[in-house]
């Protein structure tokens, strides 16, 4: 059975262009509460699910079978998961902006203080008082902490370390995420 035959036209609205719509602009996925404010009834909802139109991410959000698995389809269902205010963060972020030496990890995301999400152990969700406008951005209409505030909040986790960027890397400089604002130049043996 296609994707558009286990779907039901619901009055004028084709519930199958709904769900490609906003998944698409989604990495592939799609929250519940999107769909029942596009029109469509639950029961047409859970039978999409039945027929197999639509898998279960997890709790309230769901993929387009044969949509390409990928860490921002991941990210992507972590956000709507956690709700409309969260914001991708720490190593999550840090691996969408390039710094691929970040090691994949659950999906990590920030909220804000008032808010306190039950999610599972499938992801990490920080509260934060001070989330200002500035400090987020994009990555493909993904609402992603901005690079400068990614680095703060990966030195409050990791201590003393050092980041290497592929520019510094180039020319064997380094920052100290320690506490510490210089720009140490490496020493190479030769």
């Amino acid at each position: 059975m296609t994707i558009s035959a286990a779907f039901r036209t619901v009055g004028s609205m084709n519930v199958s262009t709904v769900v490609d719509d906003l998944a698409s602009n989604q990495g592939g996925v799609v929250a519940r509460h999107q769909l029942l404010d596009s029109g469509i009834a639950p029961s047409t909802l859970r039978r999409s699910i039945e027929r197999g139109a639509l898998e279960v991410v997890c709790r309230g959000v769901f993929r387009l079978p044969g949509s390409p698995r990928s860490e921002e389809q991941r990210l992507w269902a972590a956000h709507l998961r956690v709700g409309s205010e969260s914001v991708v963060a720490h190593g999550s972020a840090a691996r969408l902006w390039g710094l691929k030496s970040i090691e994949q990890c659950r999906p990590t995301l920030v909220v804000p203080h008032r808010l306190s999400p039950r999610v599972g152990s499938g992801m990490i969700v920080h509260r934060t008082r001070r989330l200002d406008e500035p400090d987020i951005g994009d990555v493909n209409g993904l609402p992603v902490t901005q690079p400068a505030r990614t680095l703060v909040d990966l030195s409050a986790e990791t201590g003393n370390c050092l980041l290497y960027t592929s520019d510094a890397a180039d020319e064997l400089l380094c920052v100290d995420l320690g506490g510490r604002r210089n720009l140490k130049k490496k020493h190479s043996k030769q």
